[in-house]
């Protein structure tokens, strides 16, 4: 299996698939783990509810996470959303990058409006990453 493609063995069984990717930041420290559903549904019951059968908001495909949207909740709007692997992948190395490139010094009502442009470039940059990656695969 191909740890760049996503394609890990589960961390707890170490026989399928780790299609469940799981980042925990307790203290500013990252600690990530890869289930396959079978482990999830043993060690996080709820959270293998929570993903079960929903789709990708980006690609469509199964989801591997489901959170609340960072974006969403900084300008008032929360829901949760669901993610396969390299979407989120793609779409937090995106979110990072974006960033950095935004002014801190400014009220919080211009934050909030940078954050509102930031959630729509960010979808825009997604739906045009999707479009690129089915074309690839033709």
């Amino acid at each position: 299996m191909d740890p760049a493609s996503g394609d890990e063995l589960c961390d707890r069984c170490h026989l399928k698939r780790g299609s469940c990717h799981i980042l925990a930041i307790v203290n500013g420290e990252k600690s990530k783990r890869n289930l396959c559903p079978d482990c999830l549904a043993i060690e996080s019951p709820s959270l293998a509810a929570l993903t079960n059968g929903a789709p990708c908001e980006y690609c469509g495909g199964p989801a591997s996470s489901g959170s609340i949207d960072t974006l969403g909740n900084l300008v008032g709007e929360q829901h949760l959303v669901y993610r396969c692997y390299p979407c989120t992948i793609e779409m937090s190395d995106f979110v990072q990058k974006a960033m950095k490139a935004l002014p801190t010094d400014v009220t919080h009502e211009t934050m909030t409006e940078n954050f509102r442009r930031l959630r729509k470039t960010v979808n825009e940059h997604m739906r045009e990453w999707v479009r690129l990656r089915r074309l690839g695969s033709n």
